[in-house]
């Protein structure tokens, strides 16, 4: 089944399931909301059954959905450069102040961070101490 098809049955069908399920509450759903319509179940049902009978959307070509990975990765990383820009600014302008610091700063990039401080702190006493070397004087083979 193609993913154009199975994206329109499980639209068809969860809102065709909503509209049942709204059908048999309606009477709680208008005591509780005096503002709720009920003509939208009815469009609900509508609507399920268009879904239903229209035919589903061909899916997109591969390169149009690497042209749109492309273009939403591009994006993506000029925000990032742009919001890393501004927390370095923001950093440089509240460093006397840690309490607003924290508030501008990422806590994602402060945990980070701070894992990485940790681990090398660990590794760092995990390591073997390395005992000087003897001068010639204490050498075994000179003794």
């Amino acid at each position: 089944m193609r993913l154009g098809v199975e994206l329109s049955s499980s639209l068809h069908q969860a809102l065709s399931d909503y509209a049942t399920l709204a059908e048999s509450l309606k009477e709680r759903l208008v005591e509780v909301d005096e503002d709720f319509d009920a003509a939208l179940i009815t469009e609900a049902k509508e609507l399920a059954r268009a879904l239903a009978a229209a035919p589903a959307a061909p899916p997109p070509a591969d390169s149009e959905v690497k042209d749109a990975t492309r273009l939403r990765n591009g994006l993506l990383r000029l925000l990032q450069d742009k919001m890393a820009l501004v927390r370095k600014a923001a950093a440089r302008v509240f460093q006397r102040t840690p309490e607003v610091l924290r508030e501008v700063t990422s806590s994602y990039e402060r945990r980070r961070r701070a894992a990485a401080r940790r681990a090398k702190a660990a590794r760092d006493a995990a390591k073997p101490e390395i005992a000087p070397a003897k001068g010639p004087a204490e050498s075994p083979l000179l003794g």
